[in-house]
């Protein structure tokens, strides 16, 4: 293997590391290497398995190379054709295994995508079961299957090893782990991606549990294997009255590739460059009907820019058809007549086609990793060097990318792009008792019909229709607040943005570029309509609850004289005012119609600590709180409607303070935050168990914890309405640091382990009075009763009276 200075020095690593890993015997030790896309990572690890061949390492393990998709197939062809063909591994797939054990030095390569997928079998006694699909399967005509191989492969002796190529987010899943920990039992496991998400426990090199190896993005780039930067809509101004969003994006592309490929005559090489032009619906599998929709524009497109499938220059390879046939093999050589090639995800990771300069998305990117995945079709260098024009050094990537669009981030735990944060460096890892209400089976949490009843009077009041109203008075009425007229409907489109390193890039890095008002096209306008309906109808389950919130919407318009259901997807897909109007009337449509559900639920033990990353919507905004313990620190925008007055002042307080080494902001209703039970109480009956989330959880740097909700005004007098039960969650909360030891014993009692002792916990409800004069509740635990008891003197904490009294305050200095 001709290796790259970078790589050898990798993969020096990559061996010294496996060595010393193995040597210790820590069985389940993790290498995670993270290596940036085009940079070789598949031949380096090759080349680390060629290593340990020739210093007589291998020859007791055996390695199972697992990758997403076809990249299984890919990598397989990669290392028995090229990269270890004459090595004295023996290369194969599941359908090859012939013997009853893994002989020493195989490389087994699978599918990773299906082996982890679980089905429901019956067992001897017509119990339902869950297995995996494809380890219970067979593998050869006498019925042996994959857990029974390496069971067989481990009796005699040998040592498994997990190789995971593209480590993403499926790899940390639940059903993955599964497998990983009861079938495959690996020894050592090397995890593989540019993007990994796995964390090493602390300690991990000490321990010899395992390695962190990490190519430098500047290294890859001064070898030339890879782009310099990518550019986003370079010079779309210049194409921008050729009509509607994709249009314009498909205009500017071509008028890209002829720009490149002039320059690489002027390099004096042959090479025909390549646009990508990436179809929009989520599905890899299949052609959804948004998908046929973009296709037929794209193909018209071309057509009457000279290119077709009939003169060679137009390419496709969707799920289920491919053109020319052999469009994998004849696309990726440099002198190609496919100028360019219509693709889904299918494709997105692991072809190499390094003549691909110039990607065209017509779709919402599901995933920052999907994302960069994609991207890294475009960034190979096709000779493997840069050229003197830095034109050629760039990826192009020209998109229908809207504020929308960019607002989101992809996560396989939703449907919708969100803003996130991290917990900080150094945070404490804090366990504590909690509990959370969990719905009982039966109860479907979507919208049904009785959401229309309520969604649409509260449109009426918004808009001030009434039954006299006739339709142009109705209509009259809702274009007051709303764009309707075609003029008013055009999407913003970024233009000129470059990015020098796609694995680091987020939403940020497209804020600064120029934005140009396109019109729409209805290929465009759908996708977008169907994605805002679904990420409106959170927290509801999207499939079903989308489709009642779109019937409603069409059935007010349709009431107020808009009958046209393209013309109702335009005004809401192509306005953020309009978009943002409606939000807020959902909103609280859905707030409403959460009080209609069957309170069929119960409160459950779990745990709580400060969670290693949150997500956020589009109406949230980052704020400066240096001590906050995940950054950045979001919290709603002024569109939310919310007043923060109150808590801002105690966070500006908790940031300035000597005291407090860290904060954090608690949120409700979720089992991920933290809350306390507490009895809630109508006319001086008990009405229901409840939960009380704090606002605050607080560490001080004399090592106690501070629990804090903050009140002003009537907030804190619980005869106000404003001050609802304020008394109730007041006593429960010094009740949880009184009787915290209780509490983890009865925790322990139905096997919830892992909570920390007594960490010292104090606090209660904050009185904001001004702007640093913050007052804590009288007959609370207070910061010398906790330290005192967390060094086991509880006296004072035993004379705590929990009564909370409106006229009983002390002040609070933090």
């Amino acid at each position: 293997m001709n290796l790259r200075d970078y790589q050898s020095k990798y993969v020096e690593k990559l061996t010294n590391g496996f060595k010393e890993l193995a040597i210790a015997g820590n069985k389940g030790a993790t290498i995670i290497f993270k290596s940036p896309t085009g940079s070789g990572k598949t031949v380096m690890t090759a080349a680390m398995l060629q290593q340990l061949a020739e210093d007589g390492f291998s020859d007791d393990y055996v390695f199972l190379w697992a990758s997403m998709g076809d990249l299984a197939h890919q990598s397989y062809e990669k290392l028995s054709q090229n990269y270890l063909k004459d090595s004295r591994f023996n290369m194969l797939e599941l359908s090859e295994i012939t013997a009853e054990a893994l002989e020493p030095n195989t490389i087994l390569f699978c599918n990773w995508e299906k082996m982890y997928q679980v089905k429901q079998v019956k067992d001897d006694d017509d119990n339902l079961i869950e297995i995996f699909n494809n380890v219970y399967v067979r593998v050869g005509e006498d019925g042996r299957n994959l857990q029974e191989i390496l069971d067989k492969t481990r009796a005699e002796g040998r040592r498994i090893v997990l190789i995971v190529d593209e480590a993403h987010r499926t790899y940390t899943g639940e059903n993955s782990q599964k497998l990983v920990n009861k079938v495959i039992q690996p020894d050592l496991i090397v995890e593989v991606s540019a993007t990994p998400l796995i964390t090493l426990e602390a300690g991990y090199y000490e321990k010899n549990t395992g390695r962190y190896i990490e190519v430098p993005f500047e290294d890859v780039v001064k070898s030339g294997l890879i782009k310099t930067n990518t550019i986003i809509n370079n010079d779309i101004t210049g194409v921008i009255d050729k009509g509607s969003t994709d249009a314009v994006v498909l205009e500017a592309a071509l008028k890209q590739r002829v720009i490149l490929a002039e320059k690489y005559k002027e390099q004096g090489t042959n090479i025909n460059p390549l646009i990508l032009v990436q179809l929009p619906s989520e599905s890899a599998d299949k052609m959804s009907a948004i998908d046929q929709t973009t296709r037929e524009l794209v193909e018209k497109f071309m057509e009457e820019h000279g290119i077709t499938y009939e003169n060679g220059k137009l390419g496709i390879w969707v799920a289920g058809e491919k053109y020319p046939d052999d469009v994998k093999e004849s696309c990726i050589k440099n002198d190609s007549s496919i100028e360019v090639l219509i693709f889904k995800q299918a494709i997105a990771t692991g072809w190499d086609c390094p003549r691909a300069a110039i990607l065209v998305m017509l779709r919402d990117i599901k995933s920052v990793t999907f994302e960069i995945q994609t991207v890294g079709r475009i960034l190979r260098m096709p000779e493997l060097k840069h050229y003197e024009d830095s034109a050629l050094n760039s990826a192009y990537v020209f998109t229908n990318v809207n504020e929308l669009a960019l607002r989101q981030d992809g996560d396989t735990q939703t449907f919708f792009k969100m803003r996130f944060n991290h917990i900080v460096d150094g945070i404490d890892h804090i366990v504590l008792p909690n509990v959370h209400r969990q719905r009982v089976v039966g109860q479907r949490n979507r919208l049904n019909q009785a959401f229309r009843p309520i969604f649409l009077p509260m449109l009426d009041e918004k808009f001030g229709i009434t039954e006299k109203d006739d339709i142009k008075t109705r209509r009259n009425k809702i274009d007051d607040l709303l764009e309707v007229y075609a003029d008013e409907l055009t999407v913003p489109i970024l233009a000129d943005i470059a990015i020098e390193d796609l694995d680091l890039a987020d939403a940020k890095a497209f804020e600064e570029g120029q934005k140009l008002n396109i019109k729409a096209d209805k290929a465009f306008i759908e996708r977008t309509f169907q994605t805002w309906l679904k990420k409106k109808s959170s927290p509801y389950a999207p499939h079903d609850s989308s489709r009642i919130l779109k019937q409603a919407i069409y059935k007010w318009f349709s009431d107020n004289g808009f009958d046209d259901e393209d013309e109702i997807q335009q005004i809401i897909a192509c306005s953020e005012e309009n978009q943002r109007i409606m939000n807020g009337i959902i909103d609280e449509a859905k707030q409403e119609f959460a009080k209609t559900m069957t309170k069929e639920t119960e409160l459950t033990l779990n745990v709580f600590s400060i969670p290693k990353e949150q997500e956020f919507g589009e109406h949230y905004e980052a704020y400066p709180s240096p001590k906050h313990a995940l950054q950045p620190f979001y919290r709603p925008d002024d569109t939310s409607g919310a007043k923060w007055g109150t808590e801002r002042k105690f966070e500006k307080a908790l940031d300035r303070s000597q005291k407090v080494e860290w904060w954090y902001r608690n949120g409700t209703s979720e089992p991920k935050y933290f809350g306390v039970p507490y009895i809630k109480h109508k006319d001086n009956e008990i009405d229901e168990e409840a939960i009380f989330y704090p606002d605050y959880i607080v560490k001080f740097t004399d090592g106690t914890i501070g629990i804090f909700d903050t009140k002003s005004g009537d907030t804190t007098n619980p005869e106000t309405k404003m001050g609802n039960s304020v008394n109730e969650k007041a006593d429960a909360l010094q009740a949880f640091f009184v009787d915290y030891d209780n509490i983890v014993d009865t925790y322990r009692e139905f096997k919830i382990d892992g909570i920390t002792p007594y960490p010292g916990l104090w606090g209660g409800i904050i009185n904001v009075t001004g702007e640093n004069t913050f007052m804590l509740q009288g007959d609370a635990v207070t910061r010398e009763a906790a330290l005192a008891a967390k060094n086991g003197d509880r006296s004072e904490i035993e004379k705590i009276d929990t009564g909370y009294n409106t006229d009983n305050w002390m002040s609070l200095d933090i």
